[in-house]
């Protein structure tokens, strides 16, 4: 398994604690930690799979040159998981609604978000706040990247 499988593996179960978690500070760390890991997961594959797997290398390489030539057809990768990274560590921004978790979201004719408030101890709903993904839960998100790193993995011949 490769660093950035294992790395991976600690955004998946970051997730698996953001879908049952009713505690808003530590909603926001495994948030945190969850987005950080998927960013990590290319860094650690460029800075050490890369150069530990000669097998692997040139695919690496490929991919990682393919991505950019073509970043506009890979919005997961440039809007969600670097840009969510970026505000993270750079700007101290977490684009998700942390004042008005849980709930049920109702959407007026012009998509706007109109949050109900919370019922009970629960985060039904975590919108993201803007972007191109403004209005999805955040998990969700989390998810789908989790999702698009697995294929991009399968893309490089890594299993």
């Amino acid at each position: 398994m490769l660093e950035a499988q294992r790395i991976l593996l600690l955004a998946e179960e970051a997730l698996k604690m953001l879908e049952t978690e009713t505690d808003k500070n530590r909603f926001n760390v495994e948030c945190y930690a969850a987005i950080c890991s998927l960013r990590s997961v290319g860094h650690v594959l460029d800075k050490v799979d890369r150069k530990n797997n000669a097998v692997l290398e040139e695919s690496i390489l490929k991919w990682w040159a393919d991505l950019h030539q073509h970043a506009d057809k890979e919005p997961m990768f440039f809007s969600f998981i670097e840009q969510e990274r970026n505000q993270l560590l750079k700007d101290g921004i977490m684009n998700f609604d942390n004042e008005n978790y849980g709930g049920f979201v109702l959407f007026d004719q012009d998509k706007n978000i109109e949050l109900l408030p919370e019922i009970g101890d629960e985060f039904l709903f975590v919108p993201m706040r803007y972007g191109t993904y403004a209005g999805e839960d955040i998990r969700d998100m989390i998810g789908e990247a989790i999702t698009w790193w697995k294929t991009q993995f399968d893309k490089m011949g890594i299993n």
